[in-house]
């Protein structure tokens, strides 16, 4: 035999010990798949072999093997011996094998509720009626002793360890999936530059176009920037640091070093004084990035009507801020918190709002709507008061879908449905939903007038920052007299602030058109109707419990913005209590941690209002108490 033919064989030998499927490669030959393995070997096994000789050799998986070895035999044995014989064929490690898949096989059949017996080769009609019935009845009795055994282990298993606690309701696992889709920030829609490009087109024809390959070396909070101007910072003074984390979510506090809280207590100090020459305190905050000094220069300069260098003041300093910000920190994660109650973290959340009445200043509605939801998320108590703008911020926006659904989401989890804008905002946006599907007009009509039931005042304002002139639908009793004496003048400030924030989308056609013909049919139903009077007085006694008073959050809110109210509405913002503009109204668990002194501010208590109770369970740190306590930072 030559040495190929003994090459070739041993080839062979070892294809077939490694199994059928196998591929291999031996002493340098290259890799053969079974199939190429198998034509060779099938060439061979057609020419002549002899007996004895190498060539008889023919691997398992090109032999065609018959259904049983003793195939031959079987004829003379009976039907119960032949499985005798089947069972004395088999190897110890089939046996095993098939009795594991039998049992397995009866495991599904009994999940299943079938019957595990082997129907009878052949039988008639009549047979197979009856053996359909009787594997019915065996397939209840199998299943019923199958699932008793389950709860009879399962109790066993409570009695040990105790009853499991119940799954979640389907509410709340419906709103923690809302709040995830609803509040979720678009990165791309933080850039105002991106959307007065789309509404304006870009500033020149011959702007180059921005490359987008990649771009190395980026920092981190570039990507997540508010922000989007070139300056030239160096950390000093403020710096970030992770707080703790609980349950998933991270909180960040800033950080005040040496040099910081030095300037920082001086500038209390002055501030404490009420000295009228604030000049070098605004000088030193510019040099050194005090944050709380930029705060109150920029609403001096928007005092003196330099809203251009206040806007810049105010966008230096946000930029600083997230320059010295933690590398995690990452104001698009829904799990990343900066709590309000931390002094040092105030700054940030009240340039954020600052900016955002800015940029919807700006018709950069978008823009302001995504830094809305970042501060909802950075702190949910909404320290803020950003859930009595967010619905106007949407309305501008046009984003009608967004904010039905986010006010029915904040409904369930906060119950802000009793609020006017809420329920005013919801019914405006349900119409331009309506519209622009062509569909039922009914369901925003119902929810207009059920908001003129409750809150019959906000017609006469919504009409007036429209400049409506016709007297005739203000001279219903409804919109009139009882309007005027059921409304407390708490309510008649906030309902005044919401109409100039929304007039413009108030006063588009076919939404007057909508608005005068559902008040008119509410009002008349009023005049001639005993039963909606008695709904109207419902919500007459309602208001008068709510709204006797404005809740902290409110007031923060308020104070915030009321040096920018020449530049936002005309003047529109109402007073509310003096305090400082760098932190107003400081929370009563405020976290003091550089111990800065205390220095006393006037407050006033608007009593353990309803009103006060119901903002309690919409935000949880506003406080029912009370009682006078002094300023503390």
């Amino acid at each position: 035999m030559s040495n190929f033919d003994n090459r070739d064989k041993t080839i062979r030998m070892r294809i077939a010990a490694q199994g059928p499927g196998k591929i291999c490669k031996i002493n340098g030959i290259k890799k053969m798949s079974l199939r190429n393995v198998k034509k060779v070997v099938d060439a061979k096994s057609t020419q002549g072999q002899y007996v004895g000789s190498d060539d008889d050799f023919e691997p398992l998986c090109t032999q065609k093997l018959s259904k049983s070895r003793y195939e031959g035999l079987l004829l003379s044995y009976s039907s119960g011996d032949e499985d005798k014989v089947k069972e004395a064929a088999l190897t110890d490690t089939e046996k095993e094998n098939n009795l594991i898949s039998e049992e397995v096989e009866k495991l599904n059949l009994l999940e299943e509720g079938k019957d595990t017996e082997d129907p009878k080769p052949e039988c008639t009609q009549l047979e197979k009626k009856k053996k359909k019935k009787k594997q019915k009845s065996n397939r209840k009795h199998v299943t019923g002793d199958y699932v008793d055994e389950i709860d009879k282990s399962v109790s066993e298993v409570n009695a040990m360890l105790g009853e499991p606690s119940e799954p979640s309701d389907y509410i709340d696992d419906w709103i923690q999936e809302a709040k995830a889709s609803l509040f979720c920030v678009s990165r791309r829609h933080l850039n105002s530059s991106n959307e007065l490009s789309r509404l304006f087109g870009p500033e020149s024809d011959n702007e180059p176009r921005k490359r987008h390959g990649r771009r190395p070396n980026l920092k981190r909070f570039h990507n997540t920037k508010i922000i989007h101007k070139e300056f030239s910072f160096q950390k000093i003074g403020l710096s970030m640091s992770i707080e703790r984390r609980e349950k998933g979510v991270t909180y960040f506090t800033y950080d005040h070093d040496d040099d910081y809280q030095k300037l920082h207590r001086e500038f209390l100090r002055v501030i404490s004084l009420r000295n009228t020459d604030l000049m070098a305190p605004i000088e030193a905050s510019l040099k050194a990035k005090h944050v709380e000094g930029l705060i109150e220069a920029s609403d001096v300069l928007f005092r003196m009507e330099d809203n251009t260098a206040a806007s810049n003041v105010i966008e230096e300093a946000i930029a600083y801020m997230q320059f010295v910000a933690h590398p995690s920190f990452n104001i698009l994660d829904l799990n990343t918190r900066l709590e309000y109650k931390y002094f040092e973290n105030r700054a940030f959340h009240i340039l954020i709002l600052k900016y955002i009445h800015l940029l919807t200043n700006r018709a950069c509605h978008r823009t302001a709507l995504e830094l809305a939801k970042i501060l909802m998320n950075l702190d949910p108590s909404d320290p803020l008061a950003v859930v009595f703008i967010i619905d106007t911020l949407a309305l501008r926006a046009r984003e009608h879908y967004w904010l039905v659904e986010t006010i029915e989401y904040l409904d369930k989890d906060r119950e802000v449905g009793y609020l006017f804008n809420m329920k005013f905002s919801k019914a405006l946006a349900s119409f331009h939903n309506a519209t622009e599907a062509h569909g039922d007009m009914n369901p925003s009509c119902q929810m207009l007038q059920h908001a003129f039931i409750s809150y019959p005042w906000a017609l006469r304002e919504i009409l007036d920052a429209i400049k409506h002139t016709d007297d005739a639908i203000r001279a219903y009793t409804l919109f009139n007299e009882f309007a005027q004496k059921s409304t407390s003048n708490y309510l008649k400030n906030l309902i005044h602030l919401y109409a100039a924030l929304t007039a413009s989308q108030w006063r588009e056609p076919p939404v007057l058109n909508w608005f005068i013909e559902n008040a008119k049919l509410i009002a008349e139903q009023y005049d001639e109707h005993p039963l909606t009077r008695e709904v109207v007085e419902s919500w007459e006694s309602m208001r008068q419990s709510l709204f006797r008073g404005w809740p902290e959050q409110i007031q923060r809110h308020l104070n915030i913005i009321k040096c920018m109210s020449n530049l936002l509405v005309d003047g529109e913002v109402p007073e509310a209590l003096a305090t400082r503009s760098y932190d107003p109204i400081p929370p009563r668990d405020t976290v003091n941690r550089y111990g800065y002194k205390l220095y006393p501010l006037a407050r006033t208590s608007h009593g353990n209002t309803i009103f006060s109770q119901f903002f309690a369970s919409i935000m949880p740190n506003y406080d029912v108490s009370e009682e006078e306590e002094e300023f503390r930072p």
